[in-house]
């Protein structure tokens, strides 16, 4: 999915971690999927995009409930909060 690409835990770990990025995998993915997902992170952390087409991209992105939830919204405008107090 696109939204694994996106740079920002790469960019808030320049700033202020020296970067220094720990992530982990927690699993509970479609075993078929969770490899493009991957993919996609580790092209964001590399700075490297491949030319691996995601043939699931289309379909996933078209599901419902794929929109943030308020709930989610607020967790991540606190997540914005702390993060400008450390800069």
């Amino acid at each position: 999915m696109e939204g694994f690409r996106y740079g920002l835990l790469k960019e808030l770990a320049n700033e202020i971690c020296q970067d220094r990025l720990l992530m982990v995998h927690e699993g509970g993915y479609s075993t078929a999927y969770v490899p493009f997902c991957g993919l996609a992170v580790m092209e964001a952390l590399s700075g490297i995009k491949t030319e691996v087409e995601d043939p699931y991209l289309e379909a996933y992105e078209s599901l419902p409930g794929q929109e943030l939830q308020p709930h989610q919204n607020v967790v991540i405008k606190k997540c914005e909060e702390l993060a400008t107090k450390v800069k």
